[in-house]
């Protein structure tokens, strides 16, 4: 009778072993310079974070575009980040994912005071490692719940020959309506950019006022979209490289 009940709880205990195993060794493979890009190309991870970070997943993820080096951290998860080239205190973005899933994910934009904080452990504080990495940002303090619920967004595109563009305004609640985003596609092969930046507005006696150009910053290169003369105009060290027309829509 002890040997019946003996061998099925081995079985099972061996069984949980190998699965948490296994969760394990899938996260070491990226714990090296030359591999963690491959983790924020995992589908699982991939559908994690766009569940977590809902609208918020292009600027966070855009920031992965050089990596810093990898780490384990206590209990067999691992801390990642990455950040645009140039802009490493600027559009940084950091991950901790632990062997059981839990996700903690932060990022940072260019003119903005405040480190954006998202996880699937929504009764946790800000996870250690998170805070370690946010101290490197000065004068920055991270969103509270309040604070991000009172940010609301403003949506509209832009269409030329080659390019289908959406932008996003963001609103805070101090009343300042002037940080966008970019996310672009180009048509011939469906290659996609997201980019964070400025509007400029005309002077009226309203609040916000009418948005008359957009511009956005990569390394060297310059992201101009006007409403004066609807045109998306790239340059790259005061060299005009495109001017194209488009059409604007909601």
């Amino acid at each position: 009778m002890f040997k019946k009940i003996l061998l099925p709880t081995l079985f099972a205990a061996s069984l949980l072993c190998s699965i948490e195993s296994t969760s394990a060794t899938d996260l070491l493979q990226y714990n090296k310079i030359n591999t963690v890009s491959g983790l924020v190309n995992d589908k699982a991870v991939t559908d994690n974070l766009k569940s977590i970070l809902g609208q918020d997943y292009e600027k966070y993820i855009s920031n992965f575009d050089v990596f810093g080096e990898p780490h384990s951290i206590p209990g067999g998860g691992l801390f990642v980040e990455g950040w645009l080239k140039d802009l490493y205190l600027e559009n940084a973005s950091a991950l901790v994912i632990n062997p059981d899933g839990k996700i903690y994910a932060a990022w940072v934009v260019p003119d903005s005071d405040v480190i954006n904080y998202k996880s699937s452990d929504k009764d946790a504080p800000i996870n250690n490692d998170i805070q370690h990495w946010a101290e490197r940002f000065k004068n920055m303090q991270f969103a509270t719940v309040n604070e991000r619920k009172k940010v609301r967004t403003e949506k509209e595109y832009f269409d030329t020959q080659s390019f289908s563009i959406k932008l996003t305004t963001t609103c805070t609640s101090k009343g300042d309506c002037n940080d966008a985003t970019y996310y672009g596609e180009r048509k011939k092969d469906g290659a996609a950019l997201t980019l964070q930046g400025k509007v400029t507005r005309t002077d009226c006696n309203t609040a916000p006022c009418p948005i008359i150009s957009y511009e956005f910053k990569n390394s060297s290169t310059t992201y101009m979209l006007s409403k004066i003369d609807n045109t998306l105009t790239v340059i790259k060290n005061g060299k005009i490289l495109m001017n194209q027309k488009g059409t604007w829509g909601k």
